[in-house]
């Protein structure tokens, strides 16, 4: 997604905040997946965070994500993930935004695994900053190498 131009509107220059203030948040979670550290992660969340992936389960509240993320940073160790935004819509305090991911894992037996799809998430503004309440990624498929 193009930023929107700030030049057009108010709207537009919210618009664009937003955007910036979710996509700093998205390089947040992905370098505390990829680095297995969920207090990093907490860093940018609501205390309600539910983290929702159809493959892996779900995680709610603070001590559960802890305990969550932790357990997957162990079982399938991530190599690397990139997180891309397609929309931000934002709704006042609230906003939502989606895009697509890629991930590179090692599997049980160590062998270089890749995957990607969608997600959605929403945000709400706190005190000033953008907190991430709602990650749901919406599909997951296995990327065969070249």
């Amino acid at each position: 997604m193009n930023e929107p131009d700030e030049a057009r509107s108010p709207e537009a220059s919210e618009t664009s905040a937003v955007y910036r203030a979710i996509a700093d948040g998205n390089d947040v979670y992905a370098r505390a997946v990829r680095d297995g550290d969920p207090e990093l992660l907490l860093t940018i969340a609501t205390p309600d965070l539910q983290l929702i992936d159809p493959t892996a389960g779900a995680a709610s509240g603070l001590d559960e994500i802890r305990d969550w993320l932790a357990a997957r940073a162990a079982e399938h160790p991530v190599l690397a993930l990139e997180r891309s935004i397609d929309a931000v819509i934002p709704m006042g305090d609230m906003a939502q935004a989606s895009g697509t991911w890629r991930l590179q894992s090692r599997g049980p037996r160590g062998a270089r695994r890749e995957f990607g799809g969608d997600w959605v998430q929403i945000w709400q503004r706190t005190g000033g900053r953008w907190l991430l309440q709602q990650d749901v990624t919406l599909s997951t498929r296995e990327i065969e190498p070249d």
